[in-house]
This record gives structure tokens, sequence and C-alpha cells, in this order.
């Protein structure tokens, strides 16, 4: 669409970021895929100056190549850095870095006064134009909008950028919610862009569409969650006529990251547990795109649609070819295999459940001289937080002079 920015008609850009030193085999060939199908579009690339393939992707012309170093630090980046307690080891950083990314948005709009763009995460390969789709979600989207897998998490492989000041908005509650955090919760990209949007409007941040029309199922998670509002995965789908992946589409045609399938040699048709949808009841296919490059295509009842990106977990350098995927895309023995797992997992989950029904109710320990009306606040209140969702807290009408969470998830 060519946005007016100044006197200039500027295409809509494509961001990726990749923070700290650990080596990215792939991101040549995602670059390559993104600039193919946006041949119009700024692709921005933001390094650190001392990563060993910036100099490499800068001699190549086509991509505009950015050391992190240069851009501007927010007070809340600041604020984010000095308070946070994500792991920095881990991968060479990968946590930290998957949140701190986020503040260098924020300084790469700022500072170069980008038009409505793009940011895609370096293991994604993107199937649109920029530009052109960027047209379509301008109108429908005023801030920002995140692919989110879930209720509570953002699976944020792809986000559209429409009003930069969603972005310093979005910073601005991650510094808060990082020092405001007790110790022990690690607040990552995926939880906080998930309490974000609960806190805010659909003109800040609003959800991407990931299921076609069609889908032949509830929507409803491996793990049993079911969304509080099912129209928001199918978000302005009629406007779009396509899906965004938000790594489950990825996950299910090409398998995951093998640093986290030890022992199994195959992990293609894999079902991601949190997601909403199960991928595997869908169909795909590829087809020829521009220029003879194969695109992804959802087939369902009511018909073929793309697949604008997919999130590659597995981390494979890939160049897909036309042609159908195929159920599980494996053989029969490895498809039998995970029949196996899903069946003694569904049964051990009903046992649970009975286990659960038929376990004498406990009674919450309290002291010999505890007030009854204190005792029964006790049982009531430790009945409500066994049943909190992590996005809420729960009111306790009780001074409590000390509470130890012994895990994460059990912080709210």
């Amino acid at each position: 669409m060519n946005i007016k920015s100044g006197t200039l008609n500027v295409p809509s850009p494509v961001v990726f970021i990749h923070l700290g030193l650990e080596p990215i085999s792939y991101l040549e060939n995602n670059l390559e895929t993104a600039a193919h199908f946006s041949p119009e579009s700024d692709i921005i690339v933001i390094m650190n100056h001392a990563h060993p393939l910036r100099s490499a992707l800068a001699g190549l012309g086509r991509y505009r190549v950015i050391a992190v170093e240069e851009l501007p630090r927010s007070t809340a980046h600041d604020t984010f850095s000095a308070a946070t307690r994500l792991d920095r080891e881990f991968r060479g950083g990968f946590w930290h870095f998957a949140v701190e990314r986020l503040f260098v948005l924020e300084a790469v709009y700022r500072a170069l006064a980008l038009p409505p763009g793009f940011h895609v995460e370096s293991d994604n390969l993107v199937f649109f134009d920029a530009d052109k789709m960027a047209a379509r979600l301008v109108s429908l989207y005023p801030g920002l909008a995140a692919t989110f897998d879930a209720d509570d998490r953002c699976i944020p492989g792809l986000i559209f950028i429409n009003e930069p000041g969603a972005l310093t908005h979005l910073t601005s509650f991650m510094a808060e919610e990082t020092t405001s955090s007790p110790v022990k919760v690690q607040q990552n990209d995926m939880r906080l862009l998930a309490k974000f949007r609960y806190a805010n409007s659909t003109k800040i941040i609003d959800a991407l569409p990931i299921v076609p029309p069609g889908y032949p199922g509830q929507l409803r998670s491996k793990i049993g969650q079911t969304p509080a509002n099912p129209s928001l995965y199918s978000r302005n789908f009629e406007q779009v006529r396509s899906i965004f992946d938000a790594a489950a589409l990825g996950q299910y045609i090409f398998g995951v990251d093998p640093r986290l399938s030890v022992g199994r040699r195959d992990t293609h048709g894999f079902v991601n547990e949190t997601c909403v949808f199960d991928a595997s009841l869908l169909d795909y296919v590829f087809l020829p795109g521009p220029r003879g490059r194969a695109q992804p295509y959802v087939e369902t009842t009511n018909g073929l649609w793309p697949i604008n990106n997919l999130h590659i977990h597995s981390k494979r350098i890939l160049l897909p070819e036309a042609g159908p995927v195929p159920r599980y895309a494996y053989g029969t023995w490895p498809k039998a295999q995970k029949l196996v797992r899903e069946t003694i997992f569904d049964l051990g989950g009903t046992a649970t459940r009975w286990r659960r029904a038929l376990r004498p109710a406990k009674r919450p320990k309290a002291a010999p001289d505890t007030p009854v009306s204190h005792a029964a606040a006790l049982a009531s209140f430790k009945a409500n937080a066994t049943s909190a969702s992590t996005m809420a807290g729960v009111t306790s009408l009780i001074p409590i002079d000390c509470l130890i969470v012994a895990a994460a998830k059990d912080a709210a």
C-alpha cells in the first residue's frame, strides 16, 4: 500500500531482531524468504555489533542492518534490565532476550519513525507481501496485533505494529510488571503479552486470526483448557481471508526443536498441548506462489486459505516445495506410537480426576487456639486459591503474615 510517511510513500517494513552472539544458521534463509515475498519492503535486521553474521548480512545490500548498540534506550528498557530475573545463561540468554527484543522493537520504531509494519521472529518463514498485508490490517488493528494461542499466552512469532505509541505502552507495562512481580516469578514474553491484552482494549492490542473457518472440532487444548471467547482466535478473518501461525502449524508440519525432543527421532506431527486447536485435524498443502516459491495453505470444508507465516520451531533451514502435507507428516509406526501416548495421557488424566474426586477433603491446618471463624475463612481462601487462574488473584479476608509460593505457577 505504500503508506505515506511525511512526503514519501514508504512500503511497510519487516523487522527481525536477534540479540546476543548465539549462531543462527537459519536466519539468512528466513530473511531471504521475507525479501522474496515483500520485494519492495525494507527488511530491517537488528543485531549486536559483535555478532559474526552482522557484517555478512550488511554486505548483501538487500537488508538494512543496524547494531542494537546504536539504538536509544528508553527508561523502561533500563528499568527492565535492572529488575529482570530471567535466566541470562540458558541458551545464551534466550529467555532474557525474548523479552528485551520488545524494548528494542519500540526503540527501532521510535528512532526510525517507521510506518505500520511487522516484527518477525528469526525462526519464522513469512509468505506474504508486507505492504499488501498491512493495507488489510491497518483499519482493523489501530494499535498492535499478535498471535495468541491461548487465553493466557501469546506466541509472538509475528506482531503487526500500526501505532508505535502502543509499543511504548507495552514496554512501560512490561517494566512495571518486572519490578512488581514476586521474586520467583519468571515474566516471559508470552505471559507478559497475554497480561497486557487483558489489561487493555482492542484499540491497544488485539489478536490475529489463527483458526480458519470450518475447523472440525471444539476449540479446546490438549490439556483441557477452553477459551473464554472462541471468536478471539478467528478475529477479523472475514477481512484478512488468511491465518497466521502461533507456532502450532510450524510444529505440526516440520516438528519441534531437537533440543526439546531428546530420544524422539521424528517429531513431525507434534500437536502443541497448550494451543486452543489441534493442528492434526486440518489438511495442509504447499502451492506455487510468487516467482515459483511455494507457500502454505490450510484446507477445510469452507475452502482453501493461505497461511501467512510458519513458526519453524525445529530451526530447520527450509525452502518448502509444492505438494500436500501428509496427515501427521510421517509413517504409520510413529503415528501409532503417538496414538498410544495420547491414549495413556487421557487415561491418566481420567484416573487422576477420579482419584481426586474420591479423596477425602483436606482440612487446612490451623493452630489449636485459632478461632472457628478464622479457620472457616482460611478453608475458603485455600479453596478459592486452588481453583484460581494464573491470570487472576485471590482475595483473602485473613491478614496473612507470610506466604511462601512453592512454584511460579502458584504465584496468583
